[in-house]
């Protein structure tokens, strides 16, 4: 009897006619198709087992019905061969994660170099170099940024106005630091309202300008009244009016970027210290 013929593709054992050998035939297995030899020598049992040796491994059925293998003899290896010329998975570069980190950090850096330009600036802004100005009586004296002008003017009630004023550039404005005094012809019995009169003359003298605070205060045992005006232009006026005797001053600065909490129209106020005379307590 004729010694059954082996399947190349899935190792079953296939009885085959010899008729039939020598041309293609399909394993009723695996369905794979191959030509199985015309003449199969009688090997000894060594050959055979030697044979199995070098065998390779018997593939698993196929699970598709729709085969597309039907037709030709397929490399048993032919699926070890697509995985090594499949394309491997390709490492992710770092670059892009490198770049994110560059741009975090230098919107940091950005940020905090900002953040310090900002602070600088207003330090700048609101700590100038001041130098105290006595005036020639010796009256009065206050720290301006720079040598204060005098010049002198008149009230719409004929009385004699002093004005000393002091310019100071700031970044995009310009500061004026004035100390301007009248002396009334007597020392008034209301001082309140010599000091709300005052308010208001000031307030009407800047035509279009805003009045947002005007509140009472004491200074070095003076009354005061301090008032804030704005501006149309978005400058800002912020003035302290001061009864010393007969004497009425006018203490402030007109610019840019001011409000009641500006640290440098406070050290002004502050500054502004007077020496009273007899003639003046009349």
């Amino acid at each position: 009897m004729p010694r059954p013929i082996i399947c190349p593709h899935c190792r079953a054992e296939l009885d085959i006619p010899p008729e039939f050998r020598g041309r293609e035939v399909r394993c009723s297995e695996c369905r794979n198709v191959f030509v199985p030899p015309a003449e199969v020598a009688s090997p000894s049992r060594r050959d055979d087992r030697d044979r199995d040796d070098d065998r390779p491994a018997r593939r698993p059925r196929s699970s598709d019905p729709d085969d597309d293998f039907q037709g030709r003899d397929r490399d048993p290896y032919a699926d070890r061969d697509l995985d090594d010329r499949r394309p491997r998975p390709r490492k992710r570069k770092k670059s892009g994660n490198t770049i994110i980190w560059v741009l975090i950090l230098g919107g940091i850096g950005f940020v905090v170099l900002g953040c310090g330009g900002c602070i600088a600036l207003s330090l700048m802004i609101e700590t100038p170099d001041l130098t105290t100005y006595t005036d020639s009586d010796n009256r009065f004296k206050a720290d301006f940024p720079g040598k204060p002008v005098s010049r002198a003017e008149k009230n719409d009630d004929g009385l004699a106005r002093t004005c000393l004023e002091s310019k100071r550039d700031v970044w995009v404005w310009e500061e004026t630091w004035f100390v301007h005094y009248v002396d009334l012809p007597k020392k008034p019995t209301d001082e309140d309202a010599i000091l709300r009169k005052a308010c208001d003359e000031f307030a009407r003298k800047h035509f279009g300008a805003s009045e947002l605070i005007r509140t009472t205060s004491m200074h070095d045992g003076m009354q005061g009244m301090d008032l804030h005006l704005e501006h149309p232009d978005g400058n800002m006026t912020m003035v302290r009016f001061l009864m010393d005797g007969r004497r009425l001053y006018s203490v402030g600065i007109f610019g840019g970027g001011l409000s009641p909490d500006s640290m440098r129209v406070i050290e002004f106020w502050d500054s502004f210290k007077t020496t009273s005379t007899p003639d003046v307590k009349k």
